[in-house]
Parts: structure tokens; C-alpha cells; sequence
């Protein structure tokens, strides 16, 4: 079982979580996180989501 989080980072309190299994990547369950967004958040990514079309795809209006 595989899980991305997006999580606030003062409390570690949870805003949205993608859960899939063993045959489903970390950069596929980011994308399901990714329209929890939202302007005024500042986001933090991990290093292990390099690449140009997961940043593209995550600007929404967070500060990345």
C-alpha cells in the first residue's frame, strides 16, 4: 500500500490523502492530492517528485 498526503505542517494535521497499492506510483496518487490546492497554501514537495510536468501540473494557485 502506497500513500501521498498532503499535510499541515505546524499540527501534521492531514488536508487530503491518496492511497493505492503496490502497482500504483507515488507521482500518479500526488496527482489525485494535487486539486486539494489551493491559493494562499504554501507547498513544500519532498525531493523524490522531480520533473517538470508534476510542477506544472500542481501550479494551481499554491505557492510551490
Amino acid at each position: 500500500m502506497r500513500v501521498v498526503a498532503l499535510a499541515e505542517c505546524g499540527a501534521g494535521a492531514l488536508i487530503a490523502a491518496a492511497v493505492g497499492g503496490y502497482n500504483k506510483g507515488e507521482k500518479t496518487l500526488t496527482k489525485e492530492v494535487l486539486v486539494n490546492f489551493e491559493p494562499g497554501m504554501v507547498v513544500i514537495a519532498d525531493s523524490i517528485f522531480p520533473g517538470y510536468e508534476l510542477w506544472r501540473d500542481a501550479t494551481t494557485g499554491a505557492a510551490l
